[in-house]
């Protein structure tokens, strides 16, 4: 099992480069989001509601690395999985909720007839276990 944490995208002329942060500070941010009943988007409808606001939709998505370029264009912020490097343009900075964790479960094939893996799935495998 896996597990990304979310943080809050911002563009990088906002002055929210904090060490974490509280998502009530993004009341009233529009709000870069996802299709409806995707993850992402369920996410962060329920931690905008535990920070007592319901969140404005300037724009939606079915992909993060959009949604990370559109924070920094300026369009507005969003929640996202914590990325591994930076965002030009944008600060991704961790919230404060512990809730704004998700496990992710990983499958991947069986050995092939030579019993081992794919040279593919054995890099994926190796760089999710990093």
């Amino acid at each position: 099992m896996l597990k990304f944490t979310a943080s809050w995208s911002t563009p990088l002329t906002s002055p929210a480069a904090l060490e974490s942060v509280d998502l009530a500070r993004a009341a009233g941010e529009p709000f870069i989001t996802f299709w409806p009943r995707a993850e992402l988007l369920l996410l962060t409808e329920q931690l905008c509601r535990q920070a007592g606001f319901t969140l404005s939709v300037a724009v939606r998505t079915g992909e993060v690395a959009t949604a990370r370029a559109l924070v920094a264009a300026g369009l507005g912020v969003a929640v996202v999985p914590q990325p591994m490097t930076g965002t030009p343009g944008a600060v991704h900075v961790p919230l404060d909720d512990p809730e704004a964790e998700r496990s992710i479960g990983v499958a991947w094939p069986t050995l092939n007839r030579e019993g081992q893996l794919s040279p593919a799935v054995e890099r994926f495998l190796a760089f999710l276990r990093e």
